[in-house]
């Protein structure tokens, strides 16, 4: 039998990492497939295809040429569409099962098409023009192979220079495929006549280096401008390996959060990525852990809830996984949610995985050095503890997880303001203060002097 052929797996053995629907909803990308197509069938097949992730670099790659060639050859996307519309006309008319193994060597000497860009030929077979079978088939097959043949191979000659050799059903199975790129592409496109920039995804040995990158949600919005739109670098080195991202209330750190998953989410289902460049080791998961609805808290109680959330996502998680916290254990005091968040920090850094911590907890961010060094081992945990002020909690003793101690390290990562002026902007310092809870105050008159005077 010949080899099923697919522009998103080209190794169909390979194993595909699940994300959740959860994760998809947390980093904002549930509204934006909703917007890539009016037919409900589409907007299903194209979410379950971005569910599964691919972590082998020659697959992502492969990806990201393949929507690459589609992307930039307009003239290729209309006259693919062209040849479904034939196709799936001829699904009404073949009832043949062509891939069974009886009638699969006879099919492939009655039926040529082209279908796919040079990019995805690798393991086709070229034709050639004549074929004596070819008046073996029945008169109403004729027809059918007929029209095929005018209005598929000869309307391509033109823009594909390699022909294949495949059956209806291989084609027919490669529809949906061309059509999660194709309306991925036209999304693109839309986007980038209003001004909006994009890059292909480049796979490389870095974990990550990103420029230019911004939060897709924000060029979905109605109401935004390209002008209105901050953009940011940001890299995974590692000495950056996790992030502890403070900043203003409503300052972005969500926003910038969400970016950085969108790039892997976005650049491992091959789409074009909301930035300047991205160049990226391919992760083998994203993990979230944003706040919780209220109703799925009643049994454990919220803090109870984050624990058991966080305990199974970093059970699943690898050194190549990414994950993507917001305001994790933040639900309880902030004395007992430090507690866990720098016992969760030390075994982040121990896994190796890339993090982006978004947090209130300044205290966590400015004791960063502190927490690298206990970490390393430079430094003995009490006497992290004890310098870190009275009200501290006592800090456990290093474990013999400690010991092997990996080459990654976390960093305090800030989203800045000036006299209160959001800029949207992130860039590696210490934290800035008390998540300039003074701004909100004075906005809405709850200072001391404010309410002194009411």
């Amino acid at each position: 039998m010949s080899k099923q052929l697919s522009l998103l797996c080209p190794d169909r053995e390979e194993k595909l990492h699940k994300l959740s629907q959860t994760a998809i909803h947390d980093l904002g990308m549930d509204s934006i497939i909703g917007k890539l197509s009016d037919k409900p069938k589409e907007r299903e097949y194209i979410r379950n295809v971005m569910r599964f992730l691919p972590a082998d670099p020659h697959t992502v790659q492969y990806r990201c040429d393949v929507f690459d060639d589609l992307h930039h050859n307009l003239s290729v996307r209309k006259k693919l569409l062209e040849i479904l519309d034939q196709i799936d006309f001829m699904k009404d008319y073949i009832t043949h099962d062509l891939d069974s193994d009886a009638g699969s060597e006879a099919a492939k000497k009655d039926l040529r098409a082209a279908v796919v860009p040079p990019i995805a030929l690798a393991t086709l077979m070229t034709v050639p023009e004549n074929e004596e079978s070819i008046r073996s088939l029945p008169d109403y097959m004729n027809d059918i192979a007929n029209r095929m043949l005018k209005r598929t191979v000869r309307h391509l000659r033109s823009v594909l220079n390699k022909y294949s050799m495949v059956t209806v059903t291989s084609i027919t199975s490669l529809m949906p495929e061309l059509i999660y790129y194709v309306r991925w592409a036209e999304y693109i496109e839309k986007l980038e006549a209003e001004g909006y920039h994009f890059a292909k995804p480049e796979v490389s040995n870095s974990a990550m280096d990103a420029r230019g990158i911004y939060n897709l949600k924000l060029a979905a919005l109605d109401n935004c401008r390209v002008s209105d739109i901050v953009t940011n670098d940001l890299d995974f080195l590692p000495e950056h390996r996790i992030y502890i991202l403070t900043g203003a209330n409503r300052g972005g750190k969500t926003t910038i959060t969400q970016a950085v998953g969108q790039l892997y989410f976005l650049a491992q289902g091959g789409i074009s990525v909301p930035a300047d460049s991205f160049h990226f080791q391919p992760v083998d998961g994203i993990f979230t852990h944003f706040p919780a609805d209220e109703d799925k808290t009643m049994e454990l109680g919220r803090l109870g809830e984050e624990c058991r959330r966080f305990r199974s996502i970093f059970e699943g998680a690898t050194e190549r996984s990414l994950l993507l916290l917001n305001e994790t254990f933040s639900t309880t005091s902030f004395e007992e949610g430090y507690y866990i968040a720098r016992d969760a920090v030390r075994a982040m850094l121990h896994k190796g995985c890339r993090v982006i911590y978004n947090t209130h907890m300044h205290k966590l961010a400015r004791e960063i050095d502190e927490i690298n060094r206990e970490y390393a081992g430079d430094t003995p945990p009490a006497a992290a503890a004890s310098s870190a002020g009275a009200e501290a909690l006592p800090h456990r003793a290093a474990s013999s997880a400690d010991a092997d101690v990996s080459p990654y390290r976390a960093a305090s990562l800030v989203v800045e303001s000036e006299e209160g002026v959001r800029s949207y902007r992130v860039k590696l310092a210490p934290p800035e203060g008390l998540s300039h809870a003074s701004d909100i105050a004075k906005k809405y008159g709850v200072t001391y002097e404010d309410l002194v005077r009411c």
